[in-house]
């Protein structure tokens, strides 16, 4: 969508006309279980934004943080015979004791599985390499929701780290 949507204006409009709007609410949670419902935005402890930067290719790597977790997330663009792919690169990091850290990766009337990944409502297809997924039942349908797997590496930097990807086709 562009710049302005639902603002005063559009200063600048996207080159396509394939829109997926990602999840409401936080992307990542701290919950104690899989059945713990998904959070609402929490103004007493929210997500921190710190910023963008670049990384190699000069793609941008947006920069955020909660307690003592801090996240990087790449945006990169897959091209492929079978069309465009959205990949979200994720590196998570806690210096702090190891979380229970899910991200909700997509939410619709239904999810279903599909070879290696899921179908979101019959269009969007979401494929999520090296962490454990789920879907489950919620107020408005369904969501998947990745459990991020947190691996001790006890290094001056951090104690804790995940890397993990989600990859969107629609």
């Amino acid at each position: 969508r562009g710049t302005w949507h639902a603002r005063a204006g559009q200063l600048e409009n996207p080159a396509g006309t394939g829109v997926h709007d990602l999840p409401d609410g936080p992307a990542f949670a701290l919950v104690g279980s899989r059945e713990e419902p998904w959070p609402e935005d929490d103004p007493d402890s929210p997500w921190n934004w710190n910023g963008t930067s670049r990384d190699e290719q000069q793609r941008p790597v947006f920069h955020y943080s909660k307690d003592d977790i801090e996240i990087r997330e790449r945006a990169i663009p897959l091209l492929s015979s079978g069309g465009t792919r959205l990949v979200r690169d994720f590196t998570v990091r806690s210096s702090g004791s190891q979380p229970t850290l899910y991200m909700r990766a997509a939410t619709g009337d239904s999810i279903e599985p599909n070879g290696d990944g899921h179908v979101v409502d019959g269009r969007v297809h979401v494929f999520v390499h090296g962490a454990e997924t789920f879907v489950r039942e919620n107020l408005m349908g369904e969501e998947l929701l990745v459990r991020i797997p947190m691996n001790f590496v006890g290094r001056d930097d951090t104690d804790y780290e995940a890397g993990f990807k989600v990859e969107m086709k629609w």
